[in-house]
């Protein structure tokens, strides 16, 4: 399955001149992306396998110098897979694009947040655009994706969506539709994630205690986070439950969404809350089914940043008085349209007439989970409707 990042990606390296940064969860495509965008595979160097390794440390200049000799109507292009495991990665390939930046196209692709990481030495701002890959997603299953803000509605086929609900927006379970795979899948990767990904870079003494961390985050997915109280359990110290909160995020495990507060009277101000980046871990319904929704918005918000279609941002409503809206989604520093995610029950809830009369987004949807397919945009008309997530989710990315 061809990915849409594919495009955006090319366009990135040929127009802009920039290195590209793709980075996303483990093995959500970023490599067979990369590989796609490569006309030569020789060309494609991962920080994993030690004769890469060895050869883009001591061999870099003769590389490059071949490179840029070759006879070609583009400018050549080379893919550094996994290279901020390496501690000085930042000042090597800002070396590198200094040096080469006008003869050679560089993407650089890891499994961690590049545009955020901490570890190397000169700050990389202003020599790269940075792009972040995301699971499926029902806009991309139907192939409704544009390079616009909304798409219009495309049908998803119900086992489809069923699917997608149940095996993750990771392709490998998602084609294979396989329980038994799935399990094992998702075993191996959770493994790999924190003993090799995060063992592997990271400060961490007690791996085995950030890992029980990681289980037990799970059971606040969907709900304000307390760190109190994961920290009691983990036996480790609330400030350290913050840093490894944040740590996970960096490295895909989940993501995290913070309360809106302007223009909401007695708002919650800090307490994040916390989803994963494969739903299909959660064993409750309500909880997977949620955080479907907040995948989907978050994806879309990412996307929209990072594309330059505008300032976006995905925060939730809750109020002291305990009100509570599932999402909002922000653009240009104002509420655009919020979303409470609903298995059942059409009738539209007290707290999203009392959000979207407080806020005045432009849109208000209860997102149904089965709920009959429409013809008509879900943003057709302002105001506050029920709609099938099928649908609705089509018109995001």
């Amino acid at each position: 399955m061809k990915r849409f990042y594919e495009a955006e990606i090319d366009t990135f390296l040929r127009d802009y001149n920039k290195m590209v940064f793709v980075s996303g969860p483990r093995q959500v495509g970023k490599t067979t992306i990369t590989k796609h965008l490569l006309t030569d595979q020789q060309y494609y160097f991962n920080w994993d396998y030690s004769e890469d390794k060895k050869y883009i440390i001591t061999e870099h200049d003769r590389l490059f110098t071949n490179l840029v000799a070759l006879k070609s109507h583009h400018k050549p292009r080379i893919a550094l897979d996994e290279i901020h495991k390496f501690h000085d990665w930042k000042n090597l390939i800002k070396g590198f694009y200094d040096k080469f930046g006008n003869q050679i196209e560089f993407l650089i692709t890891g499994s961690a947040k590049l545009n955020i990481y901490k570890k190397g030495g000169d700050s990389m701002m202003g020599r790269y655009i940075n792009l972040t890959i995301h699971p499926l997603s029902v806009a991309e299953i139907v192939g409704s994706h544009t390079p616009s803000l909304i798409n219009t509605i495309h049908h998803i086929p119900q086992d489809d969506f069923d699917n997608l609900m149940k095996f993750g927006g990771f392709a490998e379970p998602y084609f294979k539709n396989s329980e038994k795979f799935h399990t094992i899948w998702s075993k191996q990767r959770f493994e790999q994630l924190v003993r090799e990904d995060i063992n592997n870079i990271e400060d961490i003494h007690n791996i085995d205690t950030l890992e029980l961390l990681a289980m037990l985050l799970k059971d606040q997915i969907c709900s304000i986070t307390n760190y109190s109280n994961l920290a009691n359990k983990a036996r480790i110290s609330e400030q350290t439950t913050r840093r490894w909160c944040i740590l996970l995020e960096k490295h895909f495990y989940c993501f995290s969404i913070k309360p809106w507060s302007q223009n909401v009277t007695r708002s919650l101000i800090k307490s994040p809350k916390y989803y994963l980046w494969d739903w299909s871990q959660l064993p409750d319904e309500g909880q997977r089914y949620e955080n479907f929704i907040a995948s989907h918005l978050y994806k879309a918000v990412t996307y929209w940043n990072e594309t330059g279609l505008g300032q976006f941002a995905l925060h939730y409503l809750r109020d002291k008085e305990k009100r509570e809206v599932d999402f909002v989604v922000i653009k240009n520093n104002q509420p655009w349209f919020i979303v409470e995610a609903k298995s059942s029950n059409n009738t539209i809830t007290q707290n999203l007439k009392y959000f979207h009369n407080l806020i005045k987004p432009q849109f208000s949807f209860q997102v149904m989970k089965y709920a009959s397919p429409i013809e008509v945009s879900c943003f057709d008309k302002p105001g506050i409707w029920v709609v099938p997530a099928s649908s609705f989710l089509s018109q995001l990315v």
